[in-house]
């Protein structure tokens, strides 16, 4: 068995009667549940089936009989209900000697039988339903001269009256809330459809014909505000009470029609039944079928937002709900609220649907820092709803932007009605608690070549990661204290870089007594953006004066791995020549890496964490 869900109707629940050489062929809502009847084979026969199923697909009650032994052909054609909660089927069946005729029960909804009696069979009856003391309004064809007549009989089968419509094939018919009757059919030999209507007392009130080539009759339904439809194979076509055709779509064809409230239900073989809303627009599909059989649909019926559908397909009856598709995202499990120094995020959500679903619907996933608008994270993907609840797992997401607020956002694409709970957004914030550490203090020269420090010398602080606060010139020797009583001495300016990994300081005059090779000790006034300050010493390396490799810039190379993985480490000279490389798996951790070059300037491209660094490298 294959449930297909196409546009938005999905199935809920499909129910059979258990076994096969089973076949539906109509129904009725009652209070509780769906009363089908059709027809069972059996050991002795083919036997007449009345079947109650609850409104979640659960068999309540069944029953099955024949009004005589070892009769081979005996089936249940049409099932009522009267006000007095009495259902009525009326059938056909073989007798001993191989002649037709009808049989009408008449059942309580608790599947007692209370009554079968048998008649001739001089009309084949395509058509009927009942008022509410249980009187039988009929559409049919007389076996004798194919005349189409409609009548209304009493619940024992009396006449009460009938009329001669035309010659040709009855077809539906629907009864309005006063017991006016609208019965449908083709007329001639094929020539069109024609659709009637008649008081409670049999008086013919209107009659309209549509000239189009058809084979098999029309069913007719009662649409909201007193409109009824007419469909077969040959189009929809829509009426007033009075008579007046408003609308016929040749395009829009089925076997049965049904309403739901202001929508049209066209049920065609195969199972398809296809929603419309007036005048003719396509509002969407429910499908039931197994493999390519092309199943046969015998009746449909709305309820409440949704509808009812039964035939038989591989020998087995069937009956299935369908209702509106709603897929929604109802939760984002992760990440959590808050994450401390996380090495990945892995998106976790939780999906539903109100039916099953074998359609491939797109599911997207993305994260972006509340900083800026570009996304940091993407993924689109697809899920299908074989289960009505799916956790779902996207990949991981490597942390490689510094922020404190991020959102993730979940949007579920699909064509189902309630797009509301389709997509859902969820701030989260990232608190790293690892103090940050200064790769490495630099003193350079600036234009003015002169010995010692003078008007444009500078020192560069480099990070790791973007930093937060601020130091005035005035405040330098308390917040980076020089080792050996040195001072900073007359400061121009400090300022950070766009990214505020790198602090520079610029220098005055030769009132600075720091000098390459004294340990700047932070007092902790700058920070990383989460407020870890930055206590730990750095060793300030480089020179002041012209001389460059005559003065050791650094002895080694300091960086720091925030989470495991791959560092790359390429060094080259002033000639572009790479003339070191390291490639190494490493723990989180601050490491030093000693260069075994010769004394000389360099350039360090350190590759890691899906960061690019470079640094600037004058060894003695």
């Amino acid at each position: 068995m294959l449930l297909l869900l196409a546009f938005n109707y999905g199935i809920s629940w499909v129910a059979t009667h258990g076994s096969f050489n089973c076949i539906f062929l109509d129904m009725v809502l009652t209070r509780d549940g769906v009363v089908v009847t059709g027809c069972t084979g059996t050991a002795t026969g083919m036997y007449a089936l009345v079947e109650k199923f609850d409104y979640d697909g659960n068999p309540v009650w069944v029953d099955s009989f024949t009004p005589q032994l070892f009769s081979f052909s005996t089936y249940g054609e049409f099932i009522c209900l009267d006000s007095t909660g009495v259902l009525h089927i009326l059938g056909t069946y073989q007798s001993d000697w191989g002649v037709f005729k009808h049989f009408l029960a008449e059942y309580d909804t608790l599947g007692n039988r209370l009554s079968l009696d048998t008649f001739p069979r001089d009309v084949k009856y395509s058509g009927m339903m009942c008022d509410s003391s249980g009187n039988l309004f009929l559409v049919g064809t007389t076996l004798d001269s194919n005349d189409v007549i409609i009548e209304k009989r009493t619940p024992d089968w009396t006449l009460i009256w009938r009329d001669t419509i035309c010659k040709g094939e009855g077809g539906g018919l629907a009864l309005t809330s006063t017991y006016s009757c609208y019965a449908g059919g083709k007329f001639g030999d094929g020539e069109g459809y024609f659709i009637t209507k008649y008081s409670p007392d049999g008086i013919s009130l209107w009659m309209d014909t549509v000239a189009v080539t058809v084979t098999n009759p029309p069913d007719v339904a009662i649409y909201p505000g007193e409109y009824v439809l007419e469909l077969g194979e040959a189009g929809l076509g829509v009426w007033t009470s009075t008579g007046t055709r408003l609308y016929f779509y040749p395009s829009i064809t089925g076997e049965e029609v049904a309403s739901l409230e202001n929508s049209i239900l066209c049920g065609r073989n195969g199972v398809y039944v296809d929603v419309y809303s007036l005048p003719g627009i396509y509002l969407g599909r429910g499908v039931y079928y197994e493999g390519e059989v092309d199943i046969p649909l015998h009746e449909v019926l709305s309820y409440e937002d949704g509808f009812f559908i039964c035939g038989d397909g591989l020998g087995n009856g069937y009956l299935v709900y369908f209702v509106p598709f709603d897929a929604a995202v109802d939760s984002i499990l992760s990440p959590p609220d808050t994450l401390y120094n996380p090495d990945t995020i892995t998106p976790i959500v939780s999906l539903s649907s109100n039916v099953l679903s074998f359609d491939t619907l797109s599911l997207s996933c993305t994260i972006a820092p509340s900083s800026m608008d570009t996304l940091l994270y993407c993924c689109d993907t697809f899920v299908v709803f074989d289960t009505t609840f799916i956790l779902f797992t996207f990949p991981d997401w490597p942390v490689t932007f510094a922020d404190t607020l991020y959102t993730l956002t979940v949007n579920l694409v699909s064509n189902d009605t309630v797009i509301s709970n389709n997509l859902l957004s969820k701030d989260f914030v990232i608190v790293d608690t690892i103090p940050p550490h200064a790769d490495s203090a630099v003193a350079s020269d600036g234009s003015v070549v002169q010995s010692g420090v003078d008007t444009d010398d500078i020192v560069a602080i480099y990070f790791s990661e973007s930093m937060s606060g601020d130091i005035s010139p005035e405040s330098l020797d308390y917040a980076l204290t020089p080792s050996g009583g040195h001072t900073w001495g007359t400061v121009d300016s400090v300022k950070w870089n766009d990214e505020k990994t790198v602090l520079y300081i610029f220098l005055e005059d030769s009132s600075t007594t720091i000098v390459p090779g004294d340990t700047i000790y932070p007092d902790g006034t700058l920070k990383d953006i989460f407020g870890n300050p930055w206590t730990t010493p750095v060793v300030l390396g480089g020179s002041f004066g012209p001389e460059g490799v005559e003065r050791t810039f650094v002895n080694g190379l300091y960086y720091t791995r925030k989470s495991a993985g791959y560092t790359c480490i390429s060094v080259y000279d002033v000639t572009g020549r790479k003339v070191f490389e390291k490639v190494k798996f490493e723990e989180p951790g601050r490491y030093k890496l000693t260069l075994p070059l010769p004394p000389g300037v360099y350039y360090a491209v350190i590759e890691g964490e899906r960061k690019e660094k470079t640094r600037i490298l004058i060894l003695k």
